[in-house]
């Protein structure tokens, strides 16, 4: 997911964004993740749950179950949050 924006709680706790999202599942072969870095490789625990998330947060849209989908939007978004911030180093 490519992101120019935010994503925040409103006063109930559902979570809302603002600004450009775009869903580049499409665009990906194999891992999320290349497995060049180093520290990053398809064995890392974190990188196969964001594989496996992908593939659930598919299988979701095709439900129409909204509050699945926004509590996997949730999960993606939280995943990609802590795999950039291992990139920031």
């Amino acid at each position: 997911m490519l992101n120019r924006g935010t994503l925040a709680p409103d006063e109930t706790g559902v979570m809302h964004g603002r600004g450009a999202y775009i869903d580049t599942t499409d665009t990906h072969r194999g891992s999320f993740l290349p497995d060049h870095p180093i520290e990053m490789h398809e064995t890392d625990p974190l990188i196969v749950a964001a594989d496996r998330c992908i593939a659930a947060h598919a299988a979701i849209g095709l439900v129409g179950d909204r509050k699945l989908q926004r509590l996997s939007d949730m999960m993606l978004f939280a995943i990609g949050r802590t795999l950039a911030g291992r990139t920031r180093t």
